[in-house]
């Protein structure tokens, strides 16, 4: 960023990591009364801003130095890190806040500035947009291939959602008036692949917009910033100011609240703002990735429009209440809470007279919903309005505390019960006159402090088997430590054994990929990682923090790897060195069963990540249907990266799982490893141990599997009898990797590299498959909730009573010559039976290379394994070999002769 000195004239406001956006301010003659115009810039005019102003408007022109060059980032940000929409948007809101105007947001702004001012004016409902000569798509088009595209790449990662504005013209969503001017002769191909791409998009869905192209040459500004207001001024519709009273307006400008304070800060943005819109202006709902729902005044509260249970969830939450109240306090209206209260009443009549869902009474949904029914409560107290309804809505919120207060209904030891004990704790504290306050509050103190005691293992992990609730489990953490303190600070200091939330923000440090989401182990989605501590700083802050930055601030963690015996987790890094992050490798295993809810039948399962890119990944959450087809085969075994029993399917009785877990772990800088055990399938003992060779990135994997009761040993002897597949071995694989089978070598193509599985003494068959849901569902992935993707299923079919399964997984990089052998990677470990070889070649193909290898002890030649092309080998370890110190020496031939040499010193691994 340039030098704050170039800007010391100007106003700022900052993030939390300190990144400022610089702006001027001119306010018009009344600003009350008076729109608002922002102003943006185009690239590289950063340096100082714009001189307009105007008696009637008050004007904001803000600065983006950020980007390439600090000549702007497009009012986005960069790397995916959309920080400066961020800035702008919250400017935007603090800057119509001080002002108190209800009478319109404008934005004007050209090129750069042009694509930023339709961007901002659409997501933060602007009443019109002036977009002189914009850019309306950045990558792959022909302005971008001239030479900008160095300037638009580094502002995404693989996001790519605002790329092209058009994906944000919907008819069926209120609009800006777009005023667009473009010049006739502007760079190769820029007047159809932008303004008139964007006129054709606005004409498909009958948006409304003023169109001009100027007869002239050059990318240019065509009109005067006062004659583009002027245009403006002439064609939009006015926002007349709302009717009412001084008295009320009073009250809510200068409302402050007590226990719900941080809820309503967290609640107060612009999309809750435009969700409440929607609602008053449009009677129109949306929530997460659902289409938009009509929110009728008769409301039919067993509708289930999309067939799905988290809606109903979300629904009978009633979770639109905040964003309604979030409409009165920025237009400064009670159109919200009329909506709110009689929304209430409907649901309060439905219940009464038997016209209600069965997911009614949901254990979380039935938390929330209070929640927000208390959120309005304290919302009509402060502002003192319609307080007729106050003893209506009380009586309410009285019932749902009794209701919370059941034991019966709590869901002790979840996240369900941790949000039930932490609403019925702020019932109490808002409530505080009401006779059974003490009780209420006695009993959620006492349930709160073993929900946060018994969230997390000793180690830091999270119980319920996922790090997507890890995440959302420190953020229960963070929330009822914060509402406890607003109301006793020494019974918050006291409330916590140990340091487990240090162990957890270490832990969620480690289990971000590099990339910056989370591998989607158990129930969860895909998303990115960001920084939701506030002012909370756990010890492992800063390590955190260098994790989802990707090394640009921060501290680096002590250690590459991270073991958590106690909930079952491993992660190995390859580095955190911030050169090429990204490219690091990070791969996850998983072993614990703690608790029933979210749990998946993945015990023994690992992802990698490495080069850029996923190599194998899990299935993810898809939706909370417990019958839905595909929601049981995400959960189960057949879509998770282990060896398992054939046709066998797993429990979930956690007192047949009591031995699974991490039996051994060991970590260095050289070799790291883990070994899983586990018990999901009834009557067989599944293992698996990983070995991680950080010095040369390969991974050896050894299973074991086979039954251990009389019932199970014969069922299996049956199956050989009819030669039927006894285990499967299945990896998932992101589609866009090739996978192509050779024998016991399977190649996973990706973008730079290739991966190599070398399954050595691997003696079944070998499958793969895709996206098949008959005869038996294979091949998918859920990478966003309430949808599925295609994956590869790779699947090793087993014929033995009992399994030993040892394989490798290595990468060679993409061949450039079947003849020049630049280098390779050679690796040798050992166990109690083997000593495993294997060699990957850099730049380099393997077509006709032969290979030797000799064990040796010193100088002295063990045995030798002569010339072939195969590039792995197998020495049996003999007890002798235990004291010796042995290497082995690799030789590479091709037809002209030998081309390499290299020796490397045998791993010893130990007994598995």
């Amino acid at each position: 960023m340039m030098s704050d000195q170039k800007y010391k004239d100007l106003s700022f406001i900052s993030d939390e990591l300190g990144r400022r956006m610089y702006y001027k301010f001119s306010p018009a003659d009344n600003p009350a009364d008076s729109p608002l115009l922002v102003i943006l810039h185009g690239h590289t005019f950063s340096a100082k801003p714009s001189r307009y102003r105007n008696s009637d408007w008050n004007v904001l022109v803000p600065i983006d130095n950020y980007g390439v060059e600090q000549a702007g980032s497009w009012w986005l940000g960069e790397g995916g890190d959309f920080f400066v929409k961020s800035l702008l948007e919250r400017l935007v809101q603090k800057t119509q806040e001080k002002i108190g105007s209800n009478r319109g947001l404008y934005f004007w702004g050209s090129s750069m500035g042009g694509y930023g001012a339709l961007l901002h004016g659409i997501l933060l409902g602007a009443d019109a947009v002036y977009a002189n000569i914009p850019q309306i798509k950045l990558l792959d088009t022909s302005y971008s291939a001239s030479g900008m595209g160095k300037f638009f790449g580094p502002i995404f990662d693989k996001d790519l959602e605002f790329n092209d504005l058009t994906n944000l013209i919907d008819g069926n969503k209120k609009l800006p008036l777009f005023y667009i001017a473009q010049a006739r002769f502007d760079h190769k191909n820029y007047l159809e692949e932008h303004a008139l791409y964007f006129l054709d998009k606005c004409r498909h869905h009958d948006v409304n917009v003023h169109f001009e192209i100027a007869p002239i040459k050059g990318h240019k500004i065509i009109h005067s910033i006062d004659d583009c207001v002027q245009l403006m001024e002439a064609y939009t519709p006015k926002t007349a100011p709302k009717s009412i009273s001084a008295d009320l307006k009073t009250n809510i400008s200068s409302a402050t609240f007590d226990v719900y304070s941080k809820d309503l800060r967290s609640f107060f943005n612009e999309n809750s703002i435009f969700i409440g819109k929607n609602i008053i202006e449009n009677g129109l709902w949306s929530v997460a990735s659902f289409p938009e729902f009509q929110l009728l005044d008769k409301i039919n509260w067993k509708d289930n429009p999309f067939n799905n249970r988290t809606w109903i969830w979300y629904f009978q939450q009633l979770h639109f209440l905040p964003s309604l109240i979030a409409y009165d306090l920025h237009f400064t209206s009670c159109n919200g809470v009329n909506k709110a209260i009689s929304i209430v009443k409907s649901w309060v009549d439905a219940d009464d007279s038997g016209h209600q869902s069965d997911d009614a009474w949901h254990d979380h949904g039935t938390a929330l919903r209070a929640k927000n029914i208390l959120l309005l409560i304290e919302y009509l107290e402060k502002t003192n309005i319609l307080s007729e309804d106050l003893i209506f809505l009380k009586t309410i919120i009285t019932i749902h505390a009794n209701k919370l207060l059941d034991e019966s209904f709590y869901s002790k030891g979840t996240n369900h019960g941790l949000d039930q004990s932490l609403v019925l704790f702020q019932i109490s504290s808002y409530l505080g006159d009401h006779p059974l306050c003490d009780k209420w509050r006695n009993e959620s103190l006492e349930r709160l402090r073993y929900e946060l005691n018994n969230s997390f293992s000793s180690d830091g992990g999270h119980v319920e088997n996922s790090p997507g609730y890890l995440v959302y489990g420190i953020k229960q953490y963070i929330n009822v430590i914060s509402t406890i303190n607003d109301v006793d600070s020494k019974l918050a200091n006291s409330f916590v054994e140990g340091n487990v939330i240090d162990k957890s923000c270490l832990a969620l440090a480690f289990f971000v990929k590099p990339d910056g989401t989370l591998p989607l182990f158990g129930d969860t989605a895909k998303f990115t990682v960001t920084d939701f501590f506030g002012t909370f700083k756990p010890a492992a802050y800063d390590y955190f923090l260098y994790s989802i930055r990707k090394g640009s601030v921060g501290a680096i963690p002590e250690c590459n790897d991270l073991i958590l015996k106690d909930s079952g987790w491993a992660v190995f890094r390859s580095s955190w060195n911030r050169h090429d992050f990204n490219k690091h490798l990070h791969f996850v295993f998983k072993c614990g069963f703690l608790s029933t809810y979210h749990r998946h039948d993945d015990d023994t399962s690992f992802t990698l990540y490495a080069y850029g890119q996923d190599w194998f990944i899990d299935g993810g959450l898809y939706k909370h249907e417990p019958k839905d087809p595909m929601r049981v085969h995400f959960r189960s075994a057949d879509c998770h990266n282990i060896t398992s029993p054939n046709g066998i399917r797993a429990h979930r009785d956690r007192s047949y799982s009591n031995k699974t877990g991490i039996k051994d772990s060991g970590i260095s800088n050289d070799i790291s490893y883990v070994l899983g055990e586990s018990h999901m399938f009834k009557g067989f003992t599944c293992s698996r141990k990983v070995v991680y060779n950080r010095l040369n990135e390969t991974i050896n994997f050894t299973d074991f599997c086979k039954p251990n009761s009389p019932l199970t040993i014969k069922a299996i002897k049956d199956k050989m009898s009819k030669e039927w597949v006894t285990y499967v071995t299945r990896f998932l694989i992101p589609l866009d990797i090739e996978v192509s089978i050779d024998g016991n070598k399977i190649l996973l193509k990706g973008n730079d590299k290739t991966l190599l599985i070398n399954a050595i003494d691997f003696k079944g068959k070998i499958y793969k498959s895709s996206g098949k849901k008959d005869p038996k569902i294979k091949g998918w992935t859920s990478q966003t909730a309430n949808s599925y993707e295609r994956a590869t299923c790779l699947e090793f079919m087993h014929f033995e009573e009992s399994v030993k399964f040892n394989f490798d997984i290595s990468w060679i990089n993409t061949a450039k010559n079947d003849h020049v052998i630049n280098d390779f990677i050679f690796s040798a470990s050992a166990n109690n039976d083997f000593i495993n070889v294997s060699t990957s070649l850099i730049n380099a193909s393997s077509k006709k290379l032969k290979y030797a290898f000799y064990l040796m002890n010193g100088d002295v030649k063990l045995e030798q394994i002569w010339y072939s092309s195969d590039f792995s080998a197998r020495f049996d370890f003999k007890d002798s070999y235990k004291t010796l110190e042995l290497s082995v020496i690799c030789f590479i031939r091709t037809e002209a002769g030998v081309q390499l040499r290299k020796r490397v010193k045998v791993h010893l691994l130990g007994a598995i």
